[in-house]
């Protein structure tokens, strides 16, 4: 898989929305203090390299919905679920209105030690077309 676009929401100076696209090489430039830093810590973080602090959350933002997003494409055609049945991201309807693979996680910001909110908040954006 490849990662094609990452979106953040109320995460350090990202209040609204802001979706990054990737391509094979993708280069950030900015003046200093423009979120530069907090693309690639975001990615950090959503891998789980990176632990979220209540400081990343944007501080006029809702700190209890800090959402970090990946979508990928270049998956493989062909997934088996189990040892008998070949099936496919599509079928399965996981892939996103743009046929990728996109997955959210929600963290909640306002708690001491912070963490993705809850079972449901790490979920798939699917379409059902």
């Amino acid at each position: 898989m490849k990662l094609v676009k990452v979106k953040i929401t109320n995460f350090r100076c990202y209040k609204e929305e802001t979706s990054i696209e990737l391509n094979n090489i993708t280069v950030i430039i900015g003046k200093n203090d423009v979120g530069k830093s907090a693309i690639l810590s975001a990615l950090n973080i959503f891998f789980g390299d990176g632990k979220i602090d209540t400081d990343d959350a944007n501080l006029s933002g809702d700190k209890s919905n800090v959402r970090i997003s990946c979508e990928f494409d270049n998956f493989p055609d062909e997934l088996i679920i189990d040892s008998t049945f070949p099936t496919n991201l599509k079928d399965e309807f996981l892939l996103n209105e743009n046929n990728r693979l996109e997955i959210i996680k929600v963290y909640n910001c306002e708690l001491k030690t912070p963490k993705v909110r809850d079972r449901k908040s790490t979920r798939l954006n699917s379409s059902h077309i």
